[in-house]
């Protein structure tokens, strides 16, 4: 058979040969696309994941100077070695958060705990009817049991723990609780002194606050009937001690998200 030859070919009169530098000019052009849908894949992570990842990138490709960061402050830390320990501590909160959660599929499956897990704390909140009698503050032997559970796991971590007690509106005056103040700060109390005196951890980790009903989860029912989905204890575990002295309401409760 005879060799083509696009020149002597009546369709293909004038073409000529693909010039070299296409073939490099479309390598390029395709690292760069590959680049791009990289960079797109790592803006749809979590701030401040996706932006840590970009700032290693660049770094390590001497595309940005080491003097400049996209990066908040005080979300950053490098080491010599260029990695991020604020990444390795997420990602170590992650990890107990899942070992909180494998722990607590019981719970979880009969709604008796929610957990939800953010940048910098893990949320639990617990239905008090199910850990508390009505008007007491008495931790019930199932409750011990997971909190027992939830020691194990973050007894020796770096972390700190905020307990917060909420009740719904319905009114209490007892000799022990003259309001829901009250029993919502004792109910609190009384998770972090067993967290102390059970477990050994120390209390300047720990903090303890009622906020009585005046943190509704969802609305009460007219007349002050209450609503059993507000008489709850949030357990917040934070990688600081900033963040476990705040009180913002964020996870549950008013002003969410």
């Amino acid at each position: 058979m005879a060799k083509f030859d696009p020149f002597k070919c009546p369709n293909c009169r004038g073409a000529r040969p693909t010039p070299a530098y296409m073939l490099t000019f479309g390598d390029m052009n395709n690292l760069l696309v590959g680049m791009l849908i990289v960079l797109l894949c790592i803006l749809k992570m979590p701030v401040p994941e996706g932006r840590i990842k970009i700032t290693a990138m660049l770094l390590n490709m001497g595309i940005m100077p080491r003097s400049i960061s996209v990066l908040n402050a005080k979300e950053l830390a490098v080491s010599k070695k260029g990695t991020f320990k604020i990444l390795k501590k997420q990602e170590e909160m992650k990890k107990v958060e899942e070992k909180i959660k494998q722990q607590m599929q019981e719970q979880l499956q009969e709604k008796k705990v929610t957990i939800v897990g953010k940048e910098k704390e893990i949320v639990l909140q617990w239905m008090a009817d199910s850990y508390f009698d009505l008007g007491k503050a008495d931790l019930k032997p199932s409750f011990k049991e997971n909190l027992d559970a939830i020691a194990k796991i973050i007894k020796d971590k770096p972390y700190y723990i905020r307990i917060e007690g909420h009740t719904d509106d319905i009114p209490i005056h007892t000799a022990e609780f003259p309001s829901n103040w009250e029993l919502s700060a004792k109910r609190a109390i009384n998770i972090l002194r067993y967290f102390q005196e059970v477990h050994g951890i120390s209390p300047k980790r720990l903090f303890a606050v009622g906020y009585g009903e005046h943190y509704p989860k969802e609305p009460n029912a007219p007349g002050k009937k209450g609503n059993p989905k507000n008489r709850r204890v949030d357990i917040r575990i934070t990688t600081t001690k900033e963040e476990a002295e705040s009180s913002q309401r964020g996870i549950f409760g008013e002003g969410n998200f």
